[in-house]
């Protein structure tokens, strides 16, 4: 009897250690998005969006990943190393990202100022981020490797699905509002590659040598994340021409 009840404990420890595991994983890569959301949310001072409508902005950035992961998957058979992650990667990942925001609320009547194209393209990228960062944490192999993982995507990775998906949101805002025609074209492509450009640098100096690592998070990081908050301050701006103080 003692010997049943022994195994069936070690039965239920196992499935509690891997309950445990799940439910570290879910916080350590959800955890980050939410602080990232929050913090770029509250940038906007005019009129913020309904939490409800940025949840669904950031769960539908979270199904795009799976066709994402779908699509660099089958470039994957046609190009490999930088190729598929410095160049198709970026055009798949903000392409998407873009035309989720552009399809689903560029139109809805909550858009009502310049700044909610930012906030919409960080809500997606950052729901985008979510589910990667849950897919990269499920195949590392040990707590440390889950913990340091965390940490590093925490910092850079998921900021940079945001930051690298303001320069489009911006555009979105802009041409809603304020540049319509060849203009509005011109500022939605200048954003997507800016988009592009951002994405493929990041991936291109995370996989070089330590060299390669310091130059991200000492120069072009910080560089990236200064001019996010340029392209949140223009926003704003228009936005005060139009509403004046505070709406």
């Amino acid at each position: 009897m003692w010997i049943v009840l022994t195994q069936y404990l070690l039965i239920d420890l196992v499935f509690l250690e891997i309950y445990m595991d799940w439910w570290a994983i879910l916080v350590i890569a959800v955890a980050p998005s939410l602080f990232w959301l929050w913090f770029f949310y509250r940038q906007d001072t005019y009129e913020p969006e309904p939490i409800r409508v940025l949840a669904k902005m950031f769960i539908l950035g979270m199904i795009i990943a799976i066709p994402a992961i779908i699509l660099e998957g089958l470039f994957g058979l046609f190009f490999s190393g930088m190729a598929l992650i410095v160049i198709i990667a970026p055009i798949v990942e903000e392409s998407l990202k873009f035309l989720i925001v552009r399809e689903v609320e560029y139109n809805d009547t909550k858009f009502d100022e310049p700044m909610e194209g930012i906030t919409f393209s960080v809500s997606t990228a950052l729901g985008f981020a979510t589910l990667e960062n849950i897919i990269f944490l499920l195949y590392q192999t040990s707590e440390i490797s889950i913990a340091f993982t965390g940490i590093i995507r925490a910092l850079f990775t998921i900021s940079g699905h945001a930051i690298f998906a303001i320069p489009w949101g911006y555009a979105i805002g802009m041409v809603k509002f304020h540049a319509a025609g060849k203009r509005g074209r011109s500022l939605l492509i200048i954003g997507l590659l800016a988009g592009f450009v951002f994405l493929g640098l990041f991936n291109f100096l995370l996989f070089q040598n330590l060299i390669g690592f310091a130059i991200l998070i000492l120069i072009a990081f910080p560089l990236m994340f200064w001019f996010a908050e340029e392209e949140i301050h223009k926003a704003l701006d228009i936005t005060y021409q139009f509403e004046g103080p505070l709406g």
